[in-house]
């Protein structure tokens, strides 16, 4: 009888743990690391960065040039770098300023993370402007 009585119940769900939830998520994040640091996607202190692919998020920082760009948020574009080394950047619209390309050298660029490649450029954008 007392069989009986169990198969006859709903199997209850435990109620959730934010800390047990907090330990799965972290335990996530360092795997993923660990993956992405053997593909030699992450940089180690001490150690040359690596390059900076197309669609990587960054940001400006350090320009003198044109100071009002530094903080800017952007993505590295899949174009050649120019004869300098300048990588094309397109740099994220902001208050009263449309999305526009930039050439920007990499010693004033910095990586933002969790962010992905802008949108990609329409037909007739405007050339890419020199920064560094």
């Amino acid at each position: 009888a007392g069989r009986a009585g169990r198969a006859g119940r709903a199997c209850a769900m435990p109620n959730r743990n934010p800390v047990f939830e907090d330990i799965i998520i972290t335990q996530a994040i360092a795997k993923e690391s660990r993956v992405l640091d053997r593909q030699g996607w992450v940089d180690r202190p001490g150690a040359a960065p690596t390059p900076l692919m197309p669609g990587t998020g960054v940001r400006l920082t350090g320009l003198s040039r044109r100071p009002e760009l530094n903080g800017r948020p952007g993505a590295v574009l899949l174009k050649p770098p120019d004869e300098r080394g300048r990588l094309t950047v397109r740099l994220d619209a902001a208050a009263g300023d449309p999305s526009r390309e930039y050439r920007v050298s990499p010693a004033y660029l910095e990586r933002v993370v969790g962010r992905s490649a802008s949108a990609p450029q329409l037909p007739g954008a405007p050339a890419a402007s020199d920064v560094s």
